[in-house]
């Protein structure tokens, strides 16, 4: 199924996890630190294993088998970050560009 390709500043949303209530939310992916060459729109795309913070740090997190920039896969929308922390997310939600999709 084709997605939206995820650029910076498009969101991943987790649940809190911490005692007290602290951290849940939505979050930018940003920077984008991995590649700095490929834009959409004047907007790096985000690769697997970026690195942004969401209270704790997290990860994004590929699924495309097709589409990759100097060998790691790109990411999509509804590919699921990863908390190095407790948070579960619920999937990057590409809201900045609404017309290069991926396979």
């Amino acid at each position: 199924m084709s997605e939206l390709i995820a650029v910076e500043n498009d969101t991943d949303t987790c649940g809190d996890c911490h005692e007290p209530p602290t951290g849940g939310g939505t979050y930018p992916i940003t920077p984008i630190t991995l590649q700095d060459f490929v834009f959409v729109d004047s907007k790096l795309v985000v690769i697997d294993n970026e690195e942004f913070s969401a209270h704790c740090l997290a990860n994004t997190k590929a699924t495309t088998p097709l589409l990759h920039i100097g060998g790691v896969a790109v990411c999509r929308n509804g590919d699921v970050s990863i908390s190095q922390g407790c948070h579960t997310f619920s999937g990057i939600a590409v809201a900045q560009q609404d017309f290069v999709f991926s396979e």
